[in-house]
């Protein structure tokens, strides 16, 4: 049996050495560790699932090690979920959907900057 993703059967997958906390708006950037200038990588960008509930970046079922054996630039990124995240109360200060908003900030990021890491 497969066990390198570990138990993916309802809370068991969770990771509990990961502090949770509401200060949770990073972004994930990782590099082969070789990089040939001149050889212009792919951009993968991974916006995590968990039905705007729940989820994070830091699961270890999520190791980007796979994906950069293969030279590619990987970008994973945090949003705000459940309430923080997805809570609308019908008020034009606060509009709602700020997790979506967050991914669209980050993604404004990674075209900004990734320029500079694949020239």
């Amino acid at each position: 049996m497969d066990t390198y993703f570990g138990d993916f059967q309802g809370a068991t997958m969770w990771n509990s050495n990961v502090p949770v906390s509401e200060d949770c708006l990073y972004l994930n950037l990782v590099v082969p560790g070789q990089i040939n200038r001149n050889a212009r990588l792919p951009v993968m960008v991974w916006i995590y699932g968990g039905g705007f509930w729940s989820g994070c970046i830091s699961l270890d079922v999520y190791d980007p090690k796979i994906i950069t054996r293969l030279n590619v630039i990987f970008v994973a990124m945090n949003y705000r979920v459940s309430v923080f995240g997805f809570l609308y109360m019908g008020r034009e200060e606060a509009p709602g959907n700020m997790g979506l908003w967050d991914q669209l900030l980050a993604l404004k990021w990674v075209c900004r900057i990734i320029y500079y890491l694949i020239t």
